[in-house]
């Protein structure tokens, strides 16, 4: 796979495959979340949604392994009581899964998931686009200007940290302003803040911007 390969490709299993050896364990787990949370609009029990912060946290290292195992055990039960049955994917098991201790660090896994939500072509579509929005394009990689994040008292910085901790996504295109501004003319990172998405917690540019990896 090459660069334009990556951008305009519709086969997320080429992605996955190109993925191997690149990707983080706290890009998978936020990968995993993502995924999830496209169930979650039907879903009204509580340990489906805690288990998807729980494993959030624990991505960023706010969270020990004892939560997480304890969030999983939680929505496992749960899982064993609601079986919807208006869908062919059983969310409760994908969510109790992806906030499983011992199997988010693992790349094969976290392919499974989005493929389990991915049942649909829409779906599918839409997991390309998180691989997008989170890993960025890997034959690209991109490095900012120290002087973005010191210019009028680290204004970029402080805005991407709000819009990682409160899921501000809707400020994207007014982080765009800021970086332009700061003298900002990456045409990658600008677009990415000005495109319709989705995004979410991970996005490359807001992890480029906070030194998250």
């Amino acid at each position: 796979m090459s660069s334009s390969r990556w951008d305009r490709t519709s086969d997320n299993f080429s992605m996955w495959r190109m993925l191997d050896g690149y990707a983080t364990d706290r890009k998978l787990e936020l990968f995993c979340c993502a995924c999830c949370d496209r169930l979650l609009a039907d879903l009204p029990e509580a340990a489906f949604h805690h288990a998807i912060q729980c494993l959030e946290a624990f991505a960023d290292d706010l969270n020990e392994m004892s939560a997480l195992f304890d969030a999983h055990e939680r929505a496992k039960i749960v899982h064993q009581r609601v079986r919807p049955n208006v869908m062919t994917v059983e969310p409760g098991d994908v969510i109790s899964d992806a906030a499983n201790p011992h199997s988010v660090h693992d790349l094969h896994y976290a392919r499974r998931v989005g493929g389990r939500t991915g049942v649909i072509t829409d779906d599918r579509r839409l997991q390309i686009r998180l691989l997008r929005d989170i890993f960025g394009n890997p034959f690209r990689p991109i490095a900012i200007n120290p002087a973005w994040l010191t210019w009028r008292d680290g204004t970029v910085g402080k805005l991407a940290q709000t819009i990682y901790d409160d899921r501000r996504f809707d400020l994207l295109p007014i982080l765009a302003d800021a970086l332009q501004e700061a003298s900002c003319t990456n045409g990658e990172i600008l677009q990415h803040c000005h495109a319709p998405g989705p995004h979410v917690r991970g996005c490359w540019v807001v992890d480029l911007l906070l030194g998250k990896e």
